[in-house]
């Protein structure tokens, strides 16, 4: 079931969601916002902007699905993370689901953390982030260069 909200409209209800949070020094919801913007379609746009939000909102995943419909919300369920597993293992996770428009998701996620000022934090923590965003990058780029390669 594919809901047709628009972009704003969900701008507006991740303002909401996310409303006391902080992405650094920013509102929370400044960094879907800048993540959606690295995606190419409106789905994986959409997902961008509400990857965060049934991890660290009140919102619950029936609601999102009420609102938003299983393609979008089956996505963000994926870049949601299981805090069972590593960090690695989540990246993986993401992988081995086949969703592309999930990787790509999370590819635009961790590209934009990656670029994120690291100047508030304490230097061995932005080098541990760095290494962990940069073997993300790697892993979701190859994986999906090589679905690319197979749909060619």
């Amino acid at each position: 079931t594919m809901q047709n909200i628009s972009l704003r409209e969900t701008i507006a209800f991740i303002k909401v969601a996310h409303d006391g949070q902080h992405y650094g020094d920013l509102p929370y919801f400044t960094h879907p916002i800048e993540v959606a913007m690295y995606c190419d379609t409106y789905i994986q746009k959409m997902a961008g902007l509400l990857h965060d939000v049934i991890e660290d909102t009140a919102v619950t995943e029936t609601e999102l699905r009420e609102i938003f419909g299983d393609i979008i919300v089956d996505i963000v369920v994926l870049l949601t993370k299981d805090a069972s597993i590593g960090y690695r293992e989540n990246i993986q996770r993401i992988i081995d689901s086949g969703n592309r428009d999930a990787m790509a998701v999370k590819l635009a996620d961790n590209t934009v953390n990656h670029s994120g000022d690291k100047s508030h934090m304490k230097p061995d923590r932005a080098k541990k982030l760095m290494a962990r965003y940069e073997m993300s990058i790697e892993m979701l780029s190859l994986a999906i260069s090589q679905l690319q390669l197979e749909t060619k």
